[in-house]
């Protein structure tokens, strides 16, 4: 032997194999959920085409109607990148709908990170809802003046 070692081969375990399709499944889980929760419906390829734009379409609130995209993590934190608000945005004034983005955190992060908190203030903490839907401020403005609730600068 010239002192060579041959190429490692990568092996998958069931667990790395399990993680793998939990990741990929867990976005389009929570892009259905989104859009059957708002009324709306789920683009096709997750809006990787140049005619479908966006995770979800079409959802009609009120006088307002969306467009958005979904992020899912499994981590404690999601870091919000400008980007993501960016291509949103254009996309949904493309269409003229209003832009938004829905944010899912897993429930047992949420659970852990509550248990943290109950240890470290000594009493229950309420666990977040793991759902979430940020929108523009301005959109949310035009939302509570459709309410009737503004408050006042």
């Amino acid at each position: 032997m010239d002192g060579k070692r041959p190429p490692l081969k990568t092996f998958y375990t069931c667990d790395d194999a399990d993680r793998k399709r939990r990741h990929h499944k867990a976005p389009k889980k929570h892009e259905e959920s989104t859009a059957k929760a708002l009324g709306g419906r789920v683009q096709k390829a997750s809006g990787s085409c140049f005619d479908a734009k966006g995770d979800v379409a079409c959802v009609e609130g009120g006088c307002f109607e969306f467009h958005g995209e979904c992020k899912t993590t499994e981590n404690m934190s999601l870091r919000l990148e400008a980007q993501w608000l960016n291509k949103i945005t254009s996309e949904a004034e493309d269409l003229h709908k209003c832009p938004f983005l829905a944010i899912r955190f897993r429930q047992r992060v949420l659970d852990e990170l509550a248990s943290k908190l109950w240890r470290k203030l000594g009493k229950p903490v309420t666990t977040a809802e793991q759902d979430w839907i940020a929108v523009p401020r301005s959109v949310f403005v035009k939302m509570l003046e459709e309410l009737g609730e503004v408050l006042d600068d």
